[in-house]
């Protein structure tokens, strides 16, 4: 077993803070290396997404390793699985209709670049409308397929608004195959001239594909109050470097870390994972985890975005703060459960209304998993629905 410090794959590119279809390649080839790999010894991963790619290491040529292999399952030729696995936004149609092999992680592949290159799944369905229903309306997008064609909008096609080579257009549309027979393999996929290099463009990523993977919602306060709640989940040895990192930078010491402290920070020599981010880029970074609306950063605030990464990054932690709060266990979390929770039963009421979507008075598991779920969409530019990386574990 190894020990992967070099973070997830999406946070890379957010601590990078600019990308080319080039350095997409290079990655996405370590992946496609690794997925050759375990096709050739027959085992299929069945959950293949953003958050299971880890970097070994922190350094820039760190390589990158599959990771989460609770779903994976050894293949046996002419045998199909049945048991829908896997996470809405990536899980491949064979899978929905219950006949599918290895085949399936090619299509979650073809899922995965899509949101590298343009920011969002193409098979989207907005939660906050949907509710309950959210899963079944995407697995209805994925089963009708996607267009490899260019047009305006966001859905299941190429958008004309984001600029991409025809190149990583046609290996894309090569996984998002309906027919598994015509669908790449893990081999053919590297053969392709965009996976080798040669007809990636050289042409950064534009903002807005970053804008939506650099989005972090902490104005709810019923989030904020779970966030409280679970502020064990982070080590000792993470709350030290927390801190640390918030006392470097709040350099005039008033307990704020201003855009202006942020700015000299990322101008420093040496660099930081700050460097490269422009001054309208921080300002709305800031503004969307500035949780009070003052204009800076509280210990608390920051100490809110890491939580929040924490637990969002598998669903078990979110069913854990779920039932801190679900004192009776029945699945559904009151107005009294709230007020005992957090020992302020004053609040009650206007926290559970922040997340009450069927409007039944009390917040049930699925309402809960929207405010993690719906966190990219407070920032998000034209394609506002569209949500660059669903956490679910």
């Amino acid at each position: 077993m190894e020990l992967c410090v070099g973070g997830e794959l999406f946070d890379r590119i957010k601590e990078q803070g600019n990308y080319n279809e080039r350095n997409a390649s290079s990655v996405l080839r370590q992946i496609f290396l690794g997925l050759q790999y375990l096709h050739s010894h027959r085992i299929a991963h069945c959950d293949l997404k953003p958050d299971n790619f880890l970097f070994l290491g922190k350094s820039l040529d760190a390589p990158l390793k599959i990771i989460d292999f609770g779903m994976s399952k050894f293949v046996k030729r002419r045998e199909y699985f049945s048991v829908i696995c896997g996470t809405p936004y990536y899980v491949a149609p064979e899978v929905i209709e219950g006949k599918y092999s290895e085949h399936c992680d090619l299509w979650s592949m073809g899922v995965i670049m899509f949101v590298m290159l343009f920011g969002y799944p193409p098979f989207y369905a907005d939660q906050a409308k949907y509710g309950d229903n959210t899963d079944s309306v995407i697995f209805g997008l994925i089963k009708r397929g996607f267009s490899p064609e260019t047009k305006a909008g966001y859905g299941a096609h190429f958008p004309a608004a984001i600029p991409c080579s025809a190149s990583a257009k046609d290996l894309i549309t090569r996984l998002l195959t309906l027919d598994t027979a015509k669908r790449f393999t893990a081999t053919e996929a590297l053969e392709h001239p965009w996976l080798k290099g040669t007809t990636a463009s050289d042409t950064l990523i534009g903002a807005e594909v970053l804008n939506s993977l650099k989005t972090f919602n902490g104005n709810n306060k019923f989030k904020a109050a779970v966030l409280n709640l679970m502020t064990d989940y982070l080590s000792p040895a993470e709350i030290t470097q927390l801190k640390a990192t918030f006392q470097a930078l709040d350099e005039n010491k008033d307990g704020k870390i201003s855009v202006a402290e942020l700015k000299k920070a990322m101008n420093k020599p040496g660099g930081s994972e700050l460097k490269g981010v422009s001054e309208e880029e921080l300002l709305r970074i800031m503004t969307i985890a500035d949780a009070d609306g003052d204009g800076a950063l509280s210990y608390e605030e920051l100490l809110h975005t890491a939580l929040n990464r924490k637990l969002a990054a598998k669903e078990e932690r979110l069913y854990e703060a779920f039932c801190k709060f679900d004192l009776d266990g029945d699945g559904r979390v009151t107005l009294d459960e709230i007020g005992r929770a957090l020992g302020d039963p004053s609040r009650a009421k206007e926290l559970i209304a922040e997340v009450d979507v069927d409007g039944d008075g009390t917040v049930s598991y699925d309402e809960f998993l929207l405010l993690w779920k719906n966190k990219e969409s407070a920032a998000t530019p034209a394609p506002a629905a569209p949500a660059a990386a669903a956490k679910k574990a």
